[in-house]
């Protein structure tokens, strides 16, 4: 006895579902591959940029927050004078400067874009903008732009008493800085939503 085989409309049917269900799960697996490969990105420039603050100390011999007044006191000196030379070479632009601070641009080799913003935080740490595809869009904090926080001035000592100050580490507000209690994921994650330029702290996690 002959088998029936699927009908015309059948088929049709199952390839209308299929094409649903793709149209669904595929714009969800390309946004989940692109933030793992922005956690990888950030997650590699965080660490060649640690390394270099520690090479530019093990050279000079002496903490951060002492190499920040080799030169001009503005964040862009600190970066020129001790750490650019410790990163991979990339082209560097330099937007605009004035008396006491300049603006730049800089990419790393892997197309990684470094804005440096002179000038420090009132925290005693200078601040840094990760842009992890460089030139290309959206260029917005939290989606491909995140900060990050350098050790730059002995103030920070008295301004967060209760915390271990790391010479490099992830943007945070200042209220959370001097949070007596422990840092959870739900308050990265209530600042990342709140304040983007935070959420490299939530990657770093």
């Amino acid at each position: 006895m002959l088998k029936k085989g699927f009908t015309l409309s059948e088929v049709l049917i199952t390839l209308v579902i299929i094409g649903i269900i793709a149209g669904l799960t595929v714009p969800v697996l390309i946004q989940h591959h692109k933030r793992v490969q922005t956690a990888a990105k950030l997650k590699k420039t965080y660490s060649a940029i640690a390394q270099a603050v520690k090479l530019a100390e093990t050279e000079h011999g002496v903490p951060s927050y002492e190499l920040s007044h080799m030169g001009s006191h503005s964040g862009y000196a600190y970066w020129e004078n001790n750490i650019e030379k410790y990163l991979p070479a990339g082209e560097r632009q330099t937007y605009e400067c004035n008396d006491s601070s300049c603006y730049s641009l800089w990419y790393l080799n892997d197309g990684t874009g470094l804005f440096l913003q002179g000038g420090w935080t009132s925290s005693g740490y200078v601040v840094y903008t990760i842009d992890t595809n460089g030139s290309k869009g959206p260029n917005r904090a939290g989606r491909d732009r995140f900060q990050i926080s350098i050790l730059a001035d002995k103030q920070a000592f008295d301004e967060y008493p209760n915390k271990k100050l790391e010479t490099i580490m992830p943007y945070m507000i200042n209220e959370r800085l001097k949070q007596t209690t422990p840092i959870t994921r739900e308050d990265l994650l209530s600042d990342c939503k709140n304040y983007p330029g935070t959420c490299l702290a939530l990657i770093m996690n």
